[in-house]
């Protein structure tokens, strides 16, 4: 039988927390920032001033809030952290250091395993068609 307890959250069941940049736009569904591309319950965290420039320049900055803004979902319960941008993967170790459930910042964490696939030194090739020219 589960065992609730009480904590400073002000909701409970939210399966995944994704950290999200500091961007105002319309998030259509299959969008990460759009809760209809779940099929279970999300926990959504905006990171304050945490821009795309910051994160494409790895401005080390960044690392404290998004670091805080990680704890404070594993606070709400959430049973596994990742993130809107796939750029965040640098602060992978960092937010992995920082809370006791399991983190994938990024797709681009499956690289590793990718290249099990291939020949050594052999590129990963796109899933999709590429363009060809006329």
């Amino acid at each position: 039988m589960p065992k609730y307890r009480a904590r400073n959250a002000d909701t409970y069941g939210h399966a995944v927390g994704i950290l999200l940049l500091d961007y105002r736009a319309p998030f259509i569904p299959g969008d990460v920032g759009n809760a209809t591309s779940y099929g279970y319950p999300v926990l959504f965290k905006p990171v304050k001033g945490l821009t795309l420039d910051r994160v494409l320049a790895g401005d080390p900055a960044c690392e404290a809030p998004i670091v805080e803004a990680a704890r404070e979902l594993e606070e709400f319960g959430v049973r596994g952290i990742s993130s809107d941008c796939g750029f965040l993967v640098q602060y992978q170790d960092a937010v992995r250091r920082a809370v006791k459930v399991p983190v994938f910042m990024s797709s681009l964490l499956q690289i590793p395993f990718l290249a099990q696939m291939f020949e050594h030194g052999r590129p990963i090739p796109a899933i999709w068609p590429r363009a060809r020219a006329p």
